[in-house]
């Protein structure tokens, strides 16, 4: 072999043994075309973090946050108070710009607005839940009722422009109502004592009085026997002067 043919030799030995050295060790197996071909690789031992991964996936976990209820329920939350109870209650979104509640946005609608006719009762609805929610009071009594009305306004509403609901009925908080004044008369109060000695001191004077021109009345007419009627009335009248006086 002449040495241009052994230099050509040796350099292709040595770039086998190069190859060898770094190739992945050959288990038997070859992976090709089987069902793992195509997954991404593994970040195990990648030195990829979670925190470089793209947040794509975590967003869609993170739930909207909520802000306070509403003051008139979508009509999609009247059905969703009508499955689930107050805790349904019609909540928007933190952000400022968002139009969508946040019980529509969560499923990525956009919430169905309430007819005009039948914005009281949904008005009153959505009062009742938000009371329940905050415990004032914890439980409405005629929650059933105010169900039935808004769902049977809303869709009144939608089958004819002309509808008009009867009125809302208002919230059943099951407070007593306060006892109306009584129309019997009032009971008449006793006078205080000091009163009652004065009074019964005055008429034993009044009768003493009476009884002194009783008796003086009856000696006069023992004296004055066979005097005139009309001279026995003055004289009456003057007995009744003196003891009056």
């Amino acid at each position: 072999m002449s040495g241009r043919g052994r230099l050509a030799s040796q350099r292709a030995a040595e770039r086998i043994h190069t190859t060898m050295r770094f190739a992945p060790p050959f288990d038997g197996f070859d992976d090709s075309g089987s069902e793992f071909e195509g997954y991404p690789p593994s970040t195990a031992n990648s030195g990829i973090t979670q925190s470089t991964m793209a947040p794509r996936a975590r967003q869609r976990r993170n739930m909207r946050p909520r802000d306070e209820p509403r003051e008139v329920t979508c009509a999609s939350c009247i059905n969703r108070m009508a499955q689930n109870g107050p805790v349904a209650v019609c909540r928007s979104q933190e952000s400022p710009t968002a139009v969508a509640c946040f019980a529509c946005a969560k499923v990525g609608r956009k919430c169905c607005p309430v007819p005009e006719a039948a914005l009281p009762h949904a008005s009153i609805l959505q009062e009742a839940a938000s009371r329940m929610m905050t415990g004032e009071p914890a439980k409405v009594l005629n929650w059933d009722t105010l169900i039935s009305e808004a769902k049977d306004a809303v869709h009144g509403a939608r089958q004819n422009p002309l509808f008009v609901p009867n009125p809302p009925t208002a919230i059943d908080q099951g407070v007593a109502p306060s006892p109306e004044p009584s129309q019997s008369p009032q009971p008449v109060q006793d006078p205080p004592a000091d009163d009652i000695s004065a009074a019964v001191a005055l008429n034993n004077e009044l009768v003493a009085k009476n009884n002194q021109l009783l008796r003086r009345f009856l000696d006069g007419i023992e004296a004055h026997e066979g005097l005139s009627e009309l001279t026995m009335k003055a004289c009456m009248v003057e007995l009744l002067d003196e003891v009056s006086g």
